[in-house]
């Protein structure tokens, strides 16, 4: 999976930030979530992962956001969704329960620091996503490592 991580934020921002028009931004038709943000001058967003690895996704995007100057500035915030040390999402019980577990961890994140969009840089959480309350009421787009695959 360490070796996914460059890749993933490549593809992150080839399939994102690149096109963004950030504030220089043209004024055409904006339809989706995902096309909205690209209009703002200041993106936030929020990555996650159910260990550390995702630190190498955020110096990836930081590196990236810098070099590509999409935005007037991009923060890049890691939250750790582990549910405890020394027990991660293949230790729990249940489907149910890992989706329970991600579910309040995630809007935990997403209350505390308001971000633009979400990055999970998990395999196993971004197949649990679809599966938390947080899915269908989250108002910010997310985005995982099986959207980008």
């Amino acid at each position: 999976m360490r070796a996914l991580r460059p890749i993933l934020s490549c593809l992150f921002l080839l399939a994102f930030l690149t096109t963004a028009g950030g504030a220089a931004g043209g004024t055409a038709a904006v339809s989706s979530p995902l096309e909205r943000l690209k209009t703002k001058p200041h993106l936030k967003v929020l990555v996650t992962d159910s260990g550390l690895g995702g630190l190498s996704v955020c110096g990836d995007l930081e590196r990236k956001a810098l070099a590509r100057k999409a935005f007037e500035s991009v923060e890049i915030v890691f939250c750790n969704a582990l549910p405890e040390a020394n027990l991660g999402y293949n230790n729990l019980n249940s489907p149910q329960r890992k989706a329970r577990v991600f579910s309040d961890a995630l809007s935990g994140m997403v209350k505390w620091y308001e971000p633009d969009m979400v990055l999970i840089a998990c395999n196993t959480l971004s197949v649990v996503y679809p599966d938390t309350d947080v899915a269908r009421t989250l108002k910010v787009p997310v985005i995982g490592i099986v959207d980008l695959g």
